[in-house]
Order: C-alpha cells, then structure tokens, then sequence
C-alpha cells in the first residue's frame, strides 16, 4: 500500500490496522497519521494557490482594461491618459505588492504577515474598487451611491483584496440581470 501511494490517492489510501501485532499496528496508525497530515498540507498548498491565482486574476483585468482604454483615447484626452497611467502604476503595485505577501507566505518564514499600517481614505479605495470593477466587468449593472469618506487606520492593500473578493463573489453568485449594489 505504501508503495503505490501516490499525489493523486492520496486521500484514499491508508494502511489497514486490523489483524496486526501491536507493535505494527501502532506503526501503521503513525504512518496513517503522517499521510493525514501530508493530505492536509496538499491541499492547502492547492487553496494557496487558487487563492493567489484569484487575487492576481482582478488587477491584471484592470491593467489590460486600462491599456485597451488607452489604445483607443489615451493619446488624444490627457484626462483618460493620466487615469489610465496612474491606475496601471497603482495596480502594478498592488500586484507586486501582493506577490511579496504570497512569497513571503509561501517560504513560511513567520507565522505573520508585516502589516504596514497608515492612515487612508476608505471612500477613495472603495471608490477605485467600483471604478475598477465597472471596467473589467462587461454586462453587469454595478450602482455605487456616494460613499462616505472615512479615515482608517491599517494597511490598505490587504482591505483592498477583500473588497475585490466580496465584489466579485457579488457578480459570481448572482443573476446575470441583477445590479451589484455598493454601499
């Protein structure tokens, strides 16, 4: 059994305990143990992974969708020219900011994230969020009333992939027909 385990039964396969000695029943429940904590860590590198994969997959959306706005108008509206260069930069950031965080999870260097906290505007950032989810998503209503400008108090970046998450799973697990409401 051991030798054919493999990535793959991993979750299926275990030793079996019946009908040993002692001394070879506690060593196959300690093998058992060990393959229950290999399958563990498996998938949890396999959510690490998604997880990245859908954090990345917005800011790129955005990037392109700024490049294509820019192709088209960007040369002859400066307005739309320093937008779209300003977001791009912003987004880059945030990306490369983002894949530092996912490095630095990944080579379980601490247990914690260095959280780089200052005061910001969580009007301005929810604002960019509809202003970014409204160019990357075709065919969906999405209404923003006004939105308070409140100073807080952390690290902007990580409240920024919860707000992408929350509006997207908003436009994932709805009605095609339904408006995504911001408030």
């Amino acid at each position: 059994t051991a030798r054919n385990l493999t990535v793959n039964n991993l979750h299926s396969e275990r030793l079996p305990v019946r009908g040993t000695e002692k001394e070879l029943r506690e060593l196959t429940q300690v093998f058992n143990d060990m393959l229950d904590r290999l399958e563990l860590s498996y998938e949890s590198q396999k959510q690490f992974v998604s997880n990245a994969s859908h954090e990345l997959r917005t800011p790129i959306a955005v990037i392109q969708g700024y490049s294509r706005m820019l192709s088209r108008w960007g040369a002859s509206d400066p307005e739309i020219l320093n937008e779209a260069v300003e977001a791009i930069g912003d987004e880059s950031k945030a990306m490369q900011e983002l894949v530092e965080k996912l490095l630095f999870l990944s080579r379980h260097d601490r247990k914690t994230l260095k959280v780089q906290k200052e005061w910001f505007s969580m009007g301005e950032v929810v604002e960019d969020m509809v202003k970014e989810t409204r160019m990357v998503t075709k065919n969906r209503e999405i209404k923003a009333r006004l939105i308070q400008n409140v100073s807080v108090y952390g690290d902007d970046q990580p409240l920024k992939q919860a707000i992408r998450v929350l509006i997207d799973n908003a436009i994932k697990f709805s009605q095609s027909d339904e408006a995504i409401r911001i408030t």
